[in-house]
């Protein structure tokens, strides 16, 4: 189920207003790794109040964006992940 987008920016709005956020880092349009709701969390931050906005107190906030990469790529990432912690 697509997360509420309007809801996403409010919710994360409000956690960026109380801690003074001033640095965020999302997912692309394309979730990483095509999950919906990775990809609602790229469009609620998307739109205002994102990135500028006197509603959540801040000058400036900082918007980073993680590539959504092929699914090869993704896993084989995440199998070198595991591999290397069972290995510690």
């Amino acid at each position: 189920m697509w997360w509420d987008t309007d809801l996403v920016a409010k919710i994360v709005g409000e956690h960026v207003k109380k801690w003074k956020i001033d640095s965020i880092i999302t997912f692309d349009d394309g979730g990483v790794s095509g999950h919906i709701n990775h990809r609602a969390v790229a469009a609620g931050v998307k739109y205002p109040p994102f990135p500028r906005s006197p509603s959540i107190n801040t000058t400036y906030l900082e918007h980073y964006v993680s590539r959504t990469v092929g699914y090869l790529v993704f896993y084989i990432v995440l199998g070198t992940v595991v591999i290397v912690d069972i290995s510690r």
